[in-house]
C-alpha cells in the first residue's frame, strides 16, 4: 500500500514539474499531426564570398529525392537548379503575411530542410535562421518556404513570430498549413493565439477557421489548454 501511494506521489509530482516547466514552440509543433520535417534533419549553407562582393553567397548541393538540386541564396536573389531548368526568385517578392516586412537571413546561421515527395504539392524546401544580427533569446526566426520547388515554385515567407520550418503541416489531400502566432493585448488570461493558415499559392495565405490560445509562461515556455476537437484536424 505504501508502495502504491509513493508511485502515485511521484506521478503527480512529475506531471507538475512538466506542467510548470511547459513546452516550447518547438515540442508544439512537435505535437501536431501531420508534421511535415518531422523526419528532415537539417542541414549546414555552404557561406562564400567572391572578391569584390561584401554580400555573401550561402549555397546548398545535394539531392532531393531522386534528382540533383543545387540552391543559391545571395542577397535579396534565390537561385534554384535541377539539371537544365533554372528557377529565379526575389525573397522581398515572397508570398506574406500582410503587415510583415521581408525578412532578413543571417548567414552565420542558415539551416536547410528537405522534402521531396512523389507529388510536387508535397515537396517543399525550407531554410531558416534568426534574423540578421538578433540574439539567440529572440522569438522571430526568418524562414523562407519553397513549395514545389522543381516544379510550380512558390516561395512563401512564414510568420515570424515563432517561425520555424518544423511548424509546417500536412493536412491531407494536398493541404498544408503553417502556423501564425499573434500576443493577445494584456489583461486577458493568455498570451497568444495561434492560427493555422492554409497556403494558397500565389493567393497567399488563407484562413482555416483554426486557432488556440496559449499561456506564456517565459520565453518560448507555454501552458497548453487541452485542444478543441477542431484544433488537431
Amino acid at each position: 500500500m505504501k508502495r502504491w501511494l509513493w508511485c502515485l506521489v511521484c506521478a503527480v509530482l512529475s506531471m507538475a514539474a512538466r506542467a510548470d516547466e511547459g513546452l516550447s514552440s518547438d515540442t508544439f509543433y512537435a505535437r501536431q499531426p501531420g508534421q511535415v520535417f518531422k523526419a528532415s534533419l537539417a542541414q549546414d549553407m555552404t557561406v562564400g564570398y567572391l572578391q569584390g562582393d561584401d554580400v555573401p553567397y550561402m549555397t546548398w548541393d545535394g539531392r532531393f529525392g531522386k534528382r540533383a538540386a543545387y540552391v543559391e541564396l545571395h542577397g535579396d536573389e534565390l537561385v534554384l537548379r535541377s539539371g537544365q531548368r533554372v528557377w529565379h526568385r526575389r525573397l522581398s517578392q515572397a508570398v506574406r503575411v500582410e503587415g510583415e516586412a521581408p525578412a532578413v537571413l543571417d548567414s552565420k546561421g542558415v539551416t536547410i530542410f528537405l522534402k521531396a515527395e512523389k507529388a510536387g504539392r508535397d515537396s517543399f524546401i525550407c531554410v531558416e535562421s534568426l534574423p540578421d544580427g538578433a540574439g539567440q533569446s529572440a522569438p522571430f526566426r526568418s524562414v523562407y518556404l519553397l513549395a514545389d520547388p522543381l516544379g510550380k515554385l512558390t516561395v512563401y515567407q512564414l510568420p515570424e513570430l515563432y517561425g520555424s520550418c518544423k511548424g509546417l503541416m500536412a493536412r491531407g489531400n494536398g493541404v498544408h498549413v503553417v502556423p501564425y502566432w499573434q500576443r493577445l493585448p494584456d489583461g486577458q488570461q493568455k498570451t497568444h493565439a495561434v492560427e493555422w493558415l492554409r497556403l494558397a499559392g500565389r493567393k497567399g495565405f488563407s484562413s482555416t477557421g483554426v486557432s488556440e490560445t496559449l499561456t506564456e509562461l517565459s520565453l518560448d515556455r507555454f501552458e497548453r489548454d487541452a485542444p478543441r476537437p477542431d484544433v488537431e484536424h
